[in-house]
């Protein structure tokens, strides 16, 4: 195909960018990623849709970010569709409270993005992250993870599920596999699972490389759950984060 194709492309993609900048600034939304962001919606198929709550979404109880300080806002960035699933990519923004030595009251705030997906299934909960410590401060608290038949897995990841058997139907040995050969590009990502939603996180606030880079991870790990465990757990259309369900 002859390259002049590309021009209005290229060129309408700016526009867009430039536009969607414009849109935010004017709403008075700041973020320093507005432009990229833009870019890696419409790389997905997705909507840049930037918006804020004071709160956090109200099916995020069940999991454990959410259990971090006290919640000052939720600052949606994202939201689609793709092989299926909902896709919602925010930050959610807590703090933290302390005392100085002169007893006037401080906050800490903290921001980190998280990639929610929208199950058509109803999964135990199930945790994977990350093995650097937590399995020691997680025993002194009184939890276990789960062992698995490969000793190089058990040291590189942390995994916990209220349904055991389901755990080792999710981390197979293609599974395990994939995460160990992976475990560098996709480093410092963890991923909890409750119910119709999966959320993933990095710490701290991402950039679209980093967003790309969990978003991947992501459906590389659902797609490698087997479909007979899949049939197991249909669920009723989850709400989103707007509709506050």
């Amino acid at each position: 195909m002859p390259w002049p194709f590309f021009i209005p492309i290229g060129v309408g993609a700016a526009i867009l960018i430039v536009l969607v900048v414009a849109i935010v600034r004017s709403a008075g939304y700041v973020d320093p990623r507005p432009g990229e962001l833009a870019a890696l919606a419409q790389r997905w198929g997705f909507e840049y849709s930037p918006f804020k709550h004071d709160k956090a979404p109200e099916w995020g109880k069940p999991f454990g970010v959410f259990d971090l300080g006290e919640p000052d806002e939720t600052a949606g960035l994202i939201s689609g569709r793709f092989q299926g699933l909902g896709v919602e990519i925010f930050d959610y923004t807590y703090y933290e409270e302390e005392k100085d030595k002169n007893g006037n009251v401080e906050r800490d705030y903290t921001t980190t993005t998280l990639v929610a997906l929208v199950l058509p299934l109803a999964f135990p909960r199930f945790e994977l992250a990350p093995d650097s410590g937590l399995r020691e401060f997680l025993e002194f608290l009184g939890g276990r993870d789960i062992d698995f038949e490969s000793n190089e897995f058990n040291k590189r990841f942390y995994v916990q599920s209220e349904d055991r058997k389901f755990a080792y139907a999710v981390i197979h040995p293609r599974m395990m596999e994939f995460l160990l050969e992976t475990r560098e590009a996709f480093h410092g990502i963890s991923m909890q699972i409750v119910g119709e939603r999966a959320v993933l996180r990095q710490h701290g606030r991402l950039d679209a490389a980093e967003i790309n880079r969990v978003l991947e991870f992501a459906f590389a790990f659902y797609e490698r759950i087997p479909d007979y465990v899949k049939k197991d757990y249909v669920a009723p259309p989850a709400k989103g984060i707007i509709e506050g369900g």
